[in-house]
This record gives C-alpha cells, sequence and structure tokens, in this order.
C-alpha cells in the first residue's frame, strides 16, 4: 500500500466575535503521513533466567497521574475532567485538595465534575488530584479552573493542504479534511468531515466561551487518513 506525506497542515484559531481573546497568528505543522504502517516486531524466547539465585530486575513502571484539565468551566454547563493513571500496582484510591465548592470528585476514578451557577464566577487555583497504590502515590498539579460567564462565539480554522506522497510524486487524489474539537487537549469528542478537496479553512460556530481545542487530518479518495496536526487552543 503506497504511503503518502502530506506537506504541513497548518490550522490557526482565530475567534470571531469581539468577545473573545483569540490567539491570532499562531501556526502550528505537522508532517502528516497516509498509509498502512508496521508495528516493530522483536524475536527471542523473552528474559533470560535470573543466574546466581539473583531475584529477576522488577518489570513494574512507577505511578504516574498525568492529563490537562479544562483551564475554564463555563457557567451553567457541566465541567468534567478524569485524568489519565499508569503504572504502579495493585488497587487505586484518588483525593484531592482545594477543590471548589460547586465540583464533586469521585475518589475512584480521580474525575472532577460539576455545574457552576452565577455566583461560583471566580478563579479556583491550587487544586491536586492525587492517586495512591501498594506502591506508593503520585500527584498531578496545582492547576486551576476559572468559572466564566455563558456566551457563543465563533472560531475559524485554516490550513494548508497536502501536495505530496512520501515517495515525492504528486498528491492528486485528496479527498477532504476532518476537524477534531473539544473542550480537553485529551478528548477531541466533536468531528467535522469537510469531503472538499479544495477547502483551506472552515468556521466552527455556536461555540460556548471557554477554552477550546482543535486538530486536523487530511484523507485521500481510499479512505486513507493522515496522522493528526498539532492541536490548537482557542479562548473564547
Amino acid at each position: 500500500m503506497d504511503h503518502v506525506n502530506a506537506t504541513p497542515l497548518v490550522p490557526v484559531a482565530t475567534p470571531r466575535t469581539r468577545r473573545c481573546a483569540g490567539l491570532a497568528g499562531v501556526l502550528l505543522a505537522s508532517l502528516l503521513t497516509f498509509g498502512c504502517g508496521f508495528d516493530s516486531l522483536s524475536s527471542g524466547g523473552g528474559n533470560a533466567p535470573p543466574t546466581g539465585g539473583q531475584p529477576p530486575p522488577s518489570s513494574e513502571s512507577p505511578l504516574n497521574i498525568s492529563g490537562s484539565p479544562p483551564s475554564e468551566a463555563p457557567v451553567g454547563e457541566t465541567y468534567s475532567f478524569t485524568p489519565q493513571v499508569s503504572g504502579g500496582q495493585g488497587s487505586r484510591s484518588f483525593s484531592a485538595r482545594n477543590m471548589p465548592p460547586w465540583a464533586n470528585f469521585d475518589s475512584s476514578t480521580g474525575t472532577v465534575s460539576g455545574t457552576p451557577g452565577n455566583s461560583n464566577m471566580a478563579t479556583y487555583g491550587g487544586i491536586r488530584i492525587t492517586v495512591s497504590d501498594a506502591t506508593g502515590s503520585a500527584t498531578l498539579g496545582p492547576f486551576e479552573v476559572e468559572v466564566v460567564a455563558p456566551g457563543t462565539a465563533n472560531v475559524t480554522l485554516s490550513w494548508q493542504a497536502p501536495t505530496e506522497r512520501a515517495d515525492g510524486t504528486p498528491l492528486s487524489d485528496l479527498a477532504g479534511f476532518r476537524i477534531f474539537y473539544g473542550r480537553s487537549r485529551d478528548n477531541l469528542d466533536t468531528t467535522i468531515d469537510l469531503s472538499n478537496p479544495g477547502l483551506s479553512r472552515y468556521v466552527v460556530e455556536n461555540l460556548r466561551r471557554g477554552s477550546w481545542y482543535f486538530a486536523m487530518t487530511a484523507y485521500d479518495q481510499a479512505g486513507l487518513q493522515s496522522s493528526r496536526s498539532p492541536t490548537v487552543e482557542a479562548r473564547l
């Protein structure tokens, strides 16, 4: 199967209403590749058995917690963030410090969620989420969440279309683009399919105030899709 190497795809997030503080001039480019790939494979019989009576080295990775909590929570909208956890050993439990009064905390998953009201408009800082297990603990934060007034705005995305394949031959069967966006950098849960390869600009409309994150891919007529562009943020 042919591989396709795209020229940089460049999404630029720029708000379209006067009440939006935008990111004009931000250009993020990435090298995009269409096609099929292979995961690297290794052969062999695995780890050699320990010698000399020494115990085998531990294969456990350290307990780690990560994620990008949304920095803004519009009034009347549900705020939700669940951290990602890896490594460690045994069952896990979560705890939190400096939680906003409008938010709930799930000690089994580490999820912070809630719907702020008008009386909660403020910035809540110093928030920390800690995960613990048999090996120890790890903490995410501190981070802050600002409760902002509700409202809607538009964001314009513009990009440079791919023009060639990985072998340098012209890309003549570009079919379209996909826009992925959401309220968290780690969860772009909404997709817009643009089946017009001639587009280089698109307006995402009626977004509520707060931070939004966007990334894009391109695809050809065979359905081969590039990797995503870098994610850009628009603060409305």
